[in-house]
Formats: structure tokens, sequence, C-alpha cells
């Protein structure tokens, strides 16, 4: 609720009959930031999935970063309600430095990225990891879109509570982790959204 969740939620309408679903929108992201990859390669992955998978969806929002800090903003969102089911993905900051905190990061935490980078830096009394274009757009095709449809997947079969958050959030990471394509397995296209 304090994140205005369903104001967003109904900004948006379902689309029409004859509308090919997923619509696209595409914000500007501002001058310090830019969008991991485009539109076009996020649906072209998208059909690399089971049609059962992304049938339902609705919308692909490649939306303005709501926070000045990428700290302060997820790197892509799952809404679903409303006759709506939408994939969001965030901005990265021009300079392709992630900032992490002044603590030096967990092994747990640069493991999690480490298929995609190990740059780490410290910045401005900051520690980062620097990507490169191809590795950040990677990084959005291979493991967070995979984890958005993941949630859409484990939705359906979980309630939305405390344990139901965190037992959802394990699928959708388990559904990334089996539909990624960084060293696991290629895909075919399957879904012609």
């Amino acid at each position: 609720m304090t994140d205005n969740i369903f104001k967003r939620l109904h900004s948006l309408s379902p689309p029409g009959p004859l509308d090919e679903r997923p619509l696209v929108i595409e914000d500007n992201p501002s001058r310090d930031f830019v969008f991991p990859t485009t539109s076009s390669r996020l649906l072209e992955r998208l059909r690399t999935l089971p049609a059962g998978d992304t049938e339902d969806f609705t919308h692909l929002w490649l939306r303005r970063s709501p926070s000045r800090s990428r700290a302060e903003v997820p790197f892509a969102e799952y809404i679903s309600g409303s006759g709506v089911v939408v994939i969001v993905i965030y901005p990265w900051p021009a300079d392709l430095h992630l900032r992490l905190g002044y603590a030096k990061p967990t092994a747990k935490t640069l493991r999690s990225f480490a298929p995609w980078t190990t740059d780490l830096r410290k910045v401005d009394r900051t520690w980062c990891l620097r990507w490169e274009p191809d590795e950040m757009e990677r990084y959005t095709l291979d493991h967070v879109l995979m984890e958005m449809v993941g949630y859409r997947d484990a939705s359906y079969r979980d309630r939305w509570s405390g344990s139901g958050n965190r037992r959802t959030a394990a699928q959708a990471a388990s559904y990334a982790a089996r539909w990624s394509v960084n060293g696991r397995s290629e895909h075919t296209p399957t879904a012609d959204l």
C-alpha cells in the first residue's frame, strides 16, 4: 500500500481483444539513466519461453525510475490485478555502476552477480559493480526478466502472505535458473507473443 501499487495498476487499462500482447510502453529514462535492453530484445526473449508461461502478460513497461538513486529502485517489478499483468523494467545509471553500499559486499552477493560481472570497484567510498552494456543486457534478459515470468508462474499457485511471498520469490528465482541461457541451457522459440 505504501508504494502506491494500486494507483499504478489502475493507470493501465487491459488491452482490447484486437491489440497485440503484450502492449509495450517505453518511457524516457532521463539523462542519468539508460534502459538495460530494448523492448524488442525483451519480447524476443519472452518468445523463447513456453506459451503458457507468457500468454497472460498484457504489458511490458520500460518505466522511468521513480527515484534518482538506483539503490532505491528494483531492477524490475511484476504487477498483476485489475485485468492487467505487467512486467516493469527500470533503467540503470548511465555510468553502468551498480552501487552496493559503503560496506564491502558479501561473497554471496558477489557470487549472485558473478555469471555476468565480477568487476568490483570502490567509487567515492561506495562499493560498485561495473558493468559492460552487453553484461547488463544479458543480466536483464537472462535473470531479471526470467524472475518476473517466474513470479507470474508462482503467483498462480501461492497466496500473498508472508510465507507465500518468500515461497513465491524462491519459485521465481528457481524459474530464472531453469530458463536462463547463461551457461545452463539454450531454448528455442515456442511462443508467439
